[in-house]
């Protein structure tokens, strides 16, 4: 240690600048490395998750849609207006499945499964009617 006191003060300021220095750029290696891995596990999760979300909210959206046609079908009395709804409500019907299509598309580990076959219960239910 006698070593170090026998230094002079600029050597010792140079040195420990060079020393902070080494620290701070292999901080700056590890996270810049770890940016990587984040953005791929980023890309994964919006590939797999976030784009099958959008696909679920718009099919929620047009099962929406279609419960209001549906009950506008029961209080109306003009059949003319009566078809244009089921028209309506077949392509929205149309539009929920190809919606659902691609989350399976995007599924392949079928993880929302017990969703689709919830929604696909509920669809059939409608199409069939009451009774």
């Amino acid at each position: 240690m006698k070593w170090f006191n026998n230094l002079r003060i600029s050597t010792k300021l140079i040195s420990s600048f060079v020393i902070v220095s080494i620290i701070g750029g292999l901080m700056g290696l590890y996270g810049y490395m770890n940016m990587n891995s984040v953005d791929k596990d980023y890309q994964n999760l919006y590939a797999n998750y976030g784009i099958s979300f959008g696909d679920l909210g718009s099919a929620g959206i047009d099962f929406n849609a279609m419960r209001v046609k549906l009950t506008n079908i029961v209080l109306i009395t003009d059949r003319e207006k009566m078809q244009q709804l089921r028209t309506e409500i077949n392509e929205l019907d149309e539009k929920i499945d190809a919606n659902l299509g691609c989350i399976l598309r995007l599924d392949p580990e079928r993880r929302h499964q017990g969703v689709l076959c919830f929604v696909a219960g509920l669809a059939g239910a409608i199409q069939s009617g009451p009774g």
